[in-house]
């Protein structure tokens, strides 16, 4: 398809709201020739995920729901960035049309952001200033708030301050609240700062790569300028000067084209801490992908030039080639154990952690579904803790061993997929990591990383069990379930539970509520997002939209607050919420910010499925909304 016939699509839908039905016959012409055109592309590049649907890959009846725009966005940015290489744009935009059975538009919802501009720049950061930065807060990756300037007994007055309204995609990466701004990234490929009180706009940076990890903040040395680090989809980290939005240096972090950066870098001192994870697990579903070779790392950059100073695997062997597919294509292991999620960092010991995920094939490795402690300084391994060996999974696999790259023996998918806690108490360093399988363990940080205790609070599946994250306070752990995709719908275990961090003993759990799915159809009440803290309560966000908070003493209902609804966003666009996923609240400053809207379906090998709804809103709480 040339160039020509995308404009005339353009033209055409122009044309049909302008003269009428002609033009409209026109308009339906192109879209005729757009779609017969994108056919063969999808059958040959997107079919096989779309049409047999697993994990969070939708089918493609949830993407005739979603405009052309999105398609044409998310294909070279998003996830399916490697199956789009080496189509041109028109290739692209016919794909879009095809699935989606409309005609772009050149608009994803997305207005000038000059027209939200603040009219002052926001004041300098100082040390101060860092209320919430990255992931979970703090090093320790706690996600506990002492200071976020409303009581317990205030949540029930909370009430919605202002909703920002993102571009069209999903993926939306956490709020991060450092000074007067609060820092946020769209998964097309956009990092907003945001005044955190009126939420104009200081400064929009495009690094044109999708953006789904949530940024870290810190000082670059030898300098007052303080830095936004970025994670981006194509395998690079950008350093932004907070205050104006100017790229200071980028790095390529990722070796292979189908690495990216989904969790969090950490910062500590002048080191920036990457966890790298990849693409290949859907990538493989392909026969002809050459399958695989990546391995999860971790690499250690300095934050004032963006070089790097070490890299280190969680699989140390790297992949050779171990035999041939069924089409004599030829595969490669051992392969896998990416890292999802931020790590934490242990000033005290001199160490980080990481936790990894599934292998990728048969070839046996010690590296995946582990906790991994490096030296800070070197990147060298001190403990390595694999609690599940032969978890060889990729996506379109189950039910078909042995089909094309999928592994001979297929695991269960339990990949630790969210960050460690660090915890002392009584006497003992504990890392608190809580996997897929529903299982929470304390592995003892003095001590190899020797479990000390483990409690199974979920059913678990490749979509159930502990998903994005806990939190936890000086004494307890508040893991959240959500079961989602569990065989037996009756073995779900959704829900909120508190252990003590000492020994492991419930305190107390509390079953998640029914779904409320409103007129979306389908939906699920499990808490897959991550939960965040305050003194008194629990932050909680389900899969049906609902937010809640939990007393922290005995798991009862404080306040809870359906997101599913419509807002008039402070950049001018009406704007909805939906499903809770992945991201959790953050909290500083007087206020509470959460995203909502987190599509597609979440399906694991007809082990069950729910649909995940749409909408593209960053909503903001207040006392009394003031």
């Amino acid at each position: 398809m040339k160039h020509g016939v995308i404009r005339r699509w353009l033209l055409a839908v122009l044309a049909s709201s302008a003269v009428g039905s002609a033009a409209a016959q026109d308009s339906s012409a192109a879209l005729a020739e757009a779609m017969k055109e994108g056919e063969g592309f999808y059958k040959a590049r997107c079919a096989l995920c779309h049409d047999n649907p697993e994990d969070y890959v939708p089918p493609r009846s949830q993407l005739q729901l979603r405009s052309a725009d999105y398609v044409i966005n998310a294909l070279p940015k998003g996830s399916m960035y490697p199956h789009a290489k080496g189509l041109d744009e028109s290739e692209v935009e016919s794909i879009a049309a095809y699935v989606t059975g409309k005609l772009p538009t050149g608009s994803t919802i997305d207005p000038d952001w000059q027209l939200n501009a603040c009219a002052d720049k926001p004041a300098p950061i100082t040390a101060a200033d860092y209320h919430w930065n990255g992931w979970g807060r703090d090093l320790d990756n706690s996600r506990y708030q002492p200071e976020p300037g409303f009581s317990a007994d205030q949540i029930k007055n909370l009430k919605v301050k202002w909703a920002f309204a993102y571009p069209n995609g999903r993926h939306n990466s956490q709020p991060v609240l450092i000074g007067e701004q609060v820092f946020v990234s769209a998964a097309p490929g956009r990092v907003y700062s945001l005044d955190a009180d009126s939420g104009c706009t200081h400064w929009v940076y495009e690094p044109d790569a999708g953006v789904r990890a949530t940024v870290s903040v810190g000082p670059i040395p030898g300098s007052d300028r303080h830095a936004v680090f970025v994670g981006t989809t194509d395998r690079f980290v950008h350093a932004v000067d907070a205050q104006t939005g100017e790229r200071i240096w980028k790095t390529q972090v990722g070796e292979l084209a189908e690495a990216r950066v989904t969790g969090a870098p950490i910062l500590h001192g002048d080191t920036l801490y990457v966890p790298l994870s990849s693409f290949e697990e859907t990538a493989a579903v392909n026969p002809d992908y050459e399958c695989c070779r990546f391995r999860g790392n971790v690499v250690a950059l300095d934050t004032k030039s963006g070089e790097i100073k070490w890299r280190s695997y969680a699989i140390t062997e790297p992949a050779r080639q171990h035999k041939t597919n069924k089409l004599g294509q030829a595969m490669f292991g051992p392969a896998g154990a990416a890292i999802w999620s931020a790590p934490t960092v242990d000033v005290k010991r001199g160490v980080l952690y990481a936790a990894t995920g599934d292998s990728y094939t048969d070839v046996k490795e010690d590296g995946s579904d582990a906790i991994i402690a490096m030296d800070l300084k070197t990147g060298k391994a001190i403990w390595k803790n694999q609690v599940l060996e032969g978890d060889n999974f990729l996506v379109g696999c189950f039910g078909r061993a042995g089909h094309a790259n999928c592994p001979e023996e297929i695991g269960p998918d339990y990949d630790f997929g969210s960050s460690v806690i660090l915890r002392e108490v009584e006497g003992k360093a504990l890392v608190l990591a809580g996997q897929k399988s529903g299982i929470i363990y304390a592995m003892d940080a003095n001590d190899k990383g020797k479990i000390v205790w483990q409690k199974k609070v979920g059913h678990g599946s490749a979509l159930g069990g502990i998903q994005w994250g806990s939190a936890a306070d000086d004494n307890t752990v508040y893991v959240p379930v959500t079961d989602t995709a569990v065989f037996q719908p009756s073995l779900r275990m959704p829900g909120l539970t508190a252990l003590d961090i000492a020994s492991g003993e419930t305190l107390w759990h509390t079953p998640a509520p029914a779904a409320q799915c409103g007129n979306a159809g389908r939906c699920s009440n499990g808490i897959s997002a991550a939960v965040s803290a305050i003194p008194g309560a629990v932050f909680a966000g389900s899969l049906d939209g609902m937010l809640r908070a939990y007393s922290s003493k005995d798991g009862s209902r404080l306040w809870e607050f359906d997101t599913k609804q419509n807002y008039k966003s402070v950049n001018g666009i009406e704007v909805s919420g939906g499903s809770i996923n992945a991201t959790g609240p953050t909290m500083a400053n007087d206020k509470l910010f959460i995203n909502s809207g987190y599509g597609g379906v979440m399906n694991a090998g007809g082990m069950g499925s729910m649909q995940g709804q749409d909408g593209n809103v960053l909503l903001v709480f207040s006392v009394g909304g003031k």
